[in-house]
């Protein structure tokens, strides 16, 4: 099972209302988007990445870089959009400076041997080392992904976005998405089919 952290949408005050705030001087408005997105954000950002300090540090200088520049922010797109727009682009430029430490990251993802440290026992202990050798099967065949595609994939399968929102963040056709979601999901099932046999 994994678990997915989407964005709380939950909140009445709307993300432009909250923007208008902080352009007419509540600096502390900004907490609140802050807190919106935050955990959704650096969960998709360590599923880019592979490292959680990396994913941490890129939510939070993208969160940065927004706020110093609000007033390039245009209101017809969806403030999240807008965010993982920045915050992707910037894992993307960090993917490219450090292209070798990302394997062994993304490797150490689903460390199984934590499971065993837990202390459940028995068939318990089993079913939960079974699906780490699963997800760290997933996460080496993803870290095989390029940039672009393993960036699409997990917007569109971990995030639940649409395509649309994720041609926005990756500043290319709704087509083009298509086509890496696509080309991602074909490299994952034959690197699988592979590693697991038919």
């Amino acid at each position: 099972m994994i678990f997915l952290i989407v964005p709380d949408m939950t909140e009445t005050e709307d993300d432009n209302t909250i923007i208008e705030s902080i352009k007419n001087g509540d600096t502390n408005a900004f907490s609140k988007l802050v807190n919106k997105y935050s955990a959704a954000l650096i969960n998709s950002l360590y599923r880019i990445t592979g490292n959680r300090e990396t994913a941490e540090e890129i939510a939070q200088d993208a969160f940065y870089k927004i706020y110093i520049s609000l007033d390039k922010y245009k209101k017809e797109y969806k403030f999240y959009t807008y965010l993982y727009r920045i915050a992707v682009n910037a894992a993307l430029d960090n993917f490219r400076k450090n292209k070798k430490s990302l394997w062994n990251s993304l490797i150490s993802i689903f460390d199984t041997e934590k499971y065993v440290e837990t202390g459940i026992s028995g068939k318990i202990q089993d079913e939960y080392l079974i699906l780490g050798e699963q997800k760290s099967l997933i996460e080496k065949a993803l870290a095989e992904l390029n940039p672009r595609r393993r960036t699409a994939i997990v917007l569109a399968v971990y995030n639940n976005q649409s395509y649309r929102e994720i041609s926005r963040i990756l500043n290319c056709s709704e087509k083009a998405v298509e086509r890496l979601v696509s080309e991602a999901r074909s490299h994952l099932k034959k690197k699988l089919e592979n590693i697991l046999g038919d």
